[in-house]
């Protein structure tokens, strides 16, 4: 997912391509140019308007505090065992040194 600050870094990006674009001769080419440059902002300004959307929702709101409740019983757990898994733990491997490696045998 794209985030903020790339957006940003995008809208930005354009807007400079768009000043550029805005220096040319006028053409159809210049045109179609600026009006691609236009909308590539507009989207970057969508998305940024969406995300504060987003983080605005996804912010806890200020609520009162829940009541736990207290006329339903609780389930009794079940005992849970106290014996871990043993974990056995692969051999290490010997340490090769230069004299063990016999280049000819490769041959």
């Amino acid at each position: 997912m794209i985030s903020e600050s790339q957006i940003k870094q995008q809208k930005s990006a354009i807007s400079d391509l768009k000043k550029e674009a805005e220096k040319a001769a006028d053409s159809e080419k210049k045109e179609r140019a600026l009006a691609y440059c236009n909308g590539c902002i507009d989207a970057c300004e969508l998305a940024l308007e969406q995300l504060n959307a987003k983080k605005e929702a996804d912010a806890p709101a200020e609520e009162k505090p829940k009541k736990k409740r207290t006329t339903k019983k609780a389930k009794a757990e079940e005992p849970t065992s106290t014996e871990e898994p043993v974990k056995e733990e692969a051999p290490a491997a010997p340490e090769l040194t230069t004299d063990d490696l016999d280049l000819d045998d490769l041959l």
